[in-house]
């Protein structure tokens, strides 16, 4: 059997006890350097690897900075209210508007992103080019996270015991055909609820 060691560990802000208090959820890679939400204060973090330091590069103070992804040399941060895009080289930013929500997921999607409303069970197609948007699916119960396989997305509907009992829902991955936009759910039978997915293909199966 071989043992996995941890070599190194960095203090997100040099301050161990305050690193305790940020809530660190999403980290990418850009090729370069690596990127980290803070989801209890609404911060994005630079980890410069020639350095080995953090820099914060974006905040606005309030909860709800969740996943993080790179595509297509940006930076991309799901918030409440926006999708944040960043260009790595210059850590320049700006604020992509979106309805009022809690944005949890995001995956690439050609030349777009697609990101889920926690919220209001939305899934929605940015266009980070233009700033606008396409809601695609609507009526999801509490999408979480995401993972694209071909032409199918996985969304992982995150319900709890008081959904359950409140609404009769169950926890359940949801499959969408990217092609038409319509979708299957398939409730799920496991302690606890779907939170992170992933999705894979072996021997021309889908994992």
């Amino acid at each position: 059997m071989k043992l996995q060691q941890v070599v190194s560990s960095w203090a997100v802000t040099g301050d161990p006890e305050e690193d305790k208090s940020l809530g660190v959820y999403g980290i990418a890679f850009d090729g370069v350097n690596f990127w980290l939400t803070a989801r209890a204060r609404g911060r994005l973090y630079k980890f410069t690897v020639a350095t080995e330091s953090f820099s914060m590069v974006a905040t606005d103070g309030r909860d709800g900075w969740t996943n993080i992804i790179y595509h297509q040399s940006f930076i991309y941060v799901a918030t409440e209210y926006a999708l944040l895009k960043v260009n790595p080289a210059t850590d320049a930013y700006s604020y992509i508007p979106l309805p009022h929500g809690w944005y949890y997921g995001l995956v690439p999607f050609g030349d777009r992103v697609l990101i889920v409303d926690l919220l209001n069970g939305k899934l929605l197609e940015v266009d980070p080019t233009t700033g606008s948007y396409v809601e695609r699916v609507s009526d999801l119960r509490r999408p979480l996270n995401m993972a694209l396989s071909g032409s199918t997305l996985y969304i992982a509907e995150n319900v709890g015991q008081g959904q359950m009992e409140l609404y009769g829902w169950y926890p359940a991955i949801v499959t969408v055909d990217v092609n038409a936009w319509s979708y299957t759910r398939h409730n799920v039978t496991m302690s606890g609820s779907p939170y992170g997915i992933g999705a894979f293909e072996y021997a021309g199966t889908t994992y």
